[in-house]
């Protein structure tokens, strides 16, 4: 949770503040839950659930499109940087433990403002990631 409000931090920084600001709540009158015999919205969560987030998915697919709104220029939802180079690595030893860290460039992005990252967790964002 923390992770996401620095990340909408960052976005106000670099793009200034949001002109929308947006909520999505579950409706139990949409008709995927209408007119079906002995099914209560309380006793299915997990069907309640998977369609919200599609429901969801779709609008925000519909918003990024460009349709309603224009072209988006920054979503909070999701902050995907695209690594460019890793510069440089270090080990950090803690206890009797010893962590990677590298030093990534990110697109859009000088190589001042380069970042340290958990190797491990670059790699799980990162898969392609082939640098040691």
């Amino acid at each position: 949770m923390i992770n996401n409000y620095q990340d909408t931090l960052t976005i106000c920084r670099e793009y200034g503040h949001p002109d929308l600001f947006i909520t999505f709540t579950c409706n139990f009158k949409w008709p995927e839950f209408e007119n079906k015999p002995g099914f209560k919205p309380e006793d299915r969560p997990d069907i309640i659930s998977r369609i919200f987030k599609m429901k969801l998915d779709h609008m925000i697919d519909f918003i990024k499109s460009g349709k309603p709104f224009g072209e988006v220029e920054a979503n909070s939802g999701v902050l995907q940087d695209v690594r460019v180079a890793i510069l440089a690595r270090r080990i950090i030893k803690k206890s009797n433990t010893a962590t990677i860290e590298v030093l990534v460039q990110w697109q859009n992005h000088s190589k001042e403002d380069a970042t340290w990252e958990l190797y491990q967790e670059l790699k799980l964002k990162f898969p392609e990631v082939e640098y040691l």
